[in-house]
Parts: C-alpha cells; sequence; structure tokens
C-alpha cells in the first residue's frame, strides 16, 4: 500500500491499512525443514529487513574462513569488522546524522563485530508537508515514529538487521527493556530529535543520543 520507491507516495486509505493489517500475523507462516508455506492466501513475506544483514554475514565468515581477518564490509547501513586493526588501534565507526549526510556520532572497537543502522532518512516521501518513513510500524500500519534512528551492535550481522528494525518500531524505554530479555550480547545507539523527553547520554542542538549501559564510554559526537 505504502509507494517508497517512486518519490511521489500518497498515504494510503485506513480502511485499506486496517485490512491489510488483518493479514500481518508471523503465526500464519509454517516452517518445515527447507519448505515455506503461507497459511494466509493474502499475506506475502519481505525480507527487506534481514536480507542485507544475512548476506552480510555470510560474506564475512566466507572472508574468515578464506584467510582474511582484517577488513571491514559497508553494506550501505551495514557494517561488519571481520578482525581486529592490524596496527592494535580502534575501529571508528560513524553513525550519520539524521537531516545530513556527515556522522553525528562514532562508535569506537577494537573487536570483530558487526553494526546495523535502521533509520528514517534514507528511504521515505512527503505527503502534506510530513514526511513518512519506510519502516512500518506492524501494530498500526502506519510508518514508525518513535526514533529517527537506532543502531544495533553485535556479532551477528543477521541478527543486527533483525534487531535494529525492530527497535526502531519501538521507544527507546521498550527497546531497552526488549534487549535485556536477549540471551546474547547486544548493544544499541538511538538518535532522537531533541524535543523527545527521553533521557539522554549525549546531545546536540537538534538530536538526543542513548546508548546501552556498556558502551557509553564508546560513543562520542563527532566534531
Amino acid at each position: 500500500l505504502w509507494d517508497f520507491t517512486s518519490g511521489s507516495g500518497t498515504v494510503p486509505d485506513a480502511d485499506a491499512i486496517a485490512s491489510a493489517l488483518s493479514h500481518v500475523n508471523y503465526k500464519n507462516i509454517s516452517v518445515s525443514d527447507n519448505t515455506v508455506q503461507l497459511l494466509d492466501p493474502n499475506a506475502s513475506i519481505d525480507v527487506g529487513a534481514i536480507a542485507k544483514g544475512y548476506t552480510a554475514q555470510l560474506a564475512k565468515e566466507a572472508l574468515n574462513k578464506a584467510g582474511l581477518s582484517n577488513g571491514y564490509i559497508n553494506a550501505g547501513g551495514n557494517v561488519v569488522l571481520l578482525g581486529e586493526k592490524e596496527d592494535g588501534t580502534n575501529w571508528k565507526i560513524g553513525i550519520q546524522s539524521p537531516d545530513a549526510s556527515d556522522a553525528l556520532v562514532q562508535y569506537s572497537t577494537k573487536k570483530a563485530t558487526c553494526l546495523v543502522t535502521s533509520g528514517d532518512y534514507q528511504r521515505y516521501f512527503t505527503y502534506k508537508n510530513k514526511k513518512y518513513s519506510h519502516i512500518i510500524d506492524p501494530k498500526t500500519g502506519y510508518p514508525a515514529n518513535y526514533v529517527r534512528s537506532v543502531t544495533v551492535i553485535t556479532k551477528d550481522s543477521g541478527k543486527a538487521d533483525a534487531l535494529s528494525t525492530t527497535l526502531f518500531c519501538m521507544s527507546v524505554e521498550d527497546g531497552k527493556k526488549y534487549l535485556s530479555t536477549l540471551d546474547y550480547d547486544v548493544q544499541a545507539i538511538w538518535i532522537v530529535d531533541k524535543d523527545n523527553d527521553v533521557s539522554s547520554d549525549l546531545e546536540t542542538k537538534d538530536y538526543k543520543i542513548i546508548t546501552t549501559d556498556k558502551i557509553k564510554n564508546r560513543v562520542t559526537l563527532v566534531d
């Protein structure tokens, strides 16, 4: 229903959105070995939220297996560090400002990891002076607008990609609670507009930046 490819999208009819939402349910997907079946004939699967991260993870594993343990993959918002830098210095990964092409903050680490960012500034359209971004909240059928971007940091790029989309459809508070339920190490960086009432770890004149506790000292503003 939402057209984010033509550049001239319009907001779908509310009744059409409500009808489409009635077919959104992961329980209508049956997976048995390598067979996937849709139990609802009006449902479909879009792997845009995970495909790039999953593919980048496979590329990392293939490169590591071939003996490459230094370098990185940059797949447009999906960054995979293959190993520690040869000179022993930190990797410094920039996270883009939501309203500019420059980096707003940077994350510093020595270890191999993956960073995936979901934001509202790459694919969107403006209709009647209001911006609509491409990540749709499955609870409402409309674009999620809790945050401007969220970056997930964990060892598996596929999981990071899925989680960044998931967290984009949650408030910062709910996102932190959700991450605390996971049984593996995963960290996150949120960027929200300055008028958001959430407590921040860093601020600029336009934005608040919030991080999970474990990486607070690894995230800095870009001069």
